[in-house]
């Protein structure tokens, strides 16, 4: 099992869910984004 792929496909899936009952009628707006990309922080100790 490739943990990035199931990754990968969730993502895709639940995009698509969320996408299928939003309407964004203003073309200013664009492609809506359900999620920012991933963030990593190093926090010195």
């Amino acid at each position: 099992m490739n943990v990035f792929r199931l990754r990968d496909q969730l993502v895709g899936q639940y995009s698509h869910y969320v996408k299928s009952f939003i309407q964004i009628r203003d073309q200013r707006i664009g492609e809506p984004r359900v999620w920012i990309d991933d963030l990593i922080q190093v926090e010195p100790r």
